[in-house]
């Protein structure tokens, strides 16, 4: 008995290649958006920690909080 797999190995070829495609750019848009999140976080903390110190209490609790 003989089986005609060609067209099975294709099909299922053309299937992973589409998954890995649609894996990878789930994957780039998760990747891209918490980037984001962290630039976005990184950026707050350079602000905070760019305060003057000199001129109140507060201004020092805040860096001191921000350096932990």
């Amino acid at each position: 008995m003989q089986l005609k797999t060609h067209s099975l190995i294709v099909g299922l070829k053309q299937y992973t290649k589409e998954w890995k495609n649609e894996y990878a750019e789930d994957l780039h848009k998760k990747a891209k958006t918490e980037l984001y999140r962290l630039s976005d976080h990184i950026s707050e903390l350079i602000d905070k920690l760019s305060k003057t110190v000199v001129k109140d209490i507060d201004s020092l609790g805040i860096v001191m909080e921000k350096l932990e």
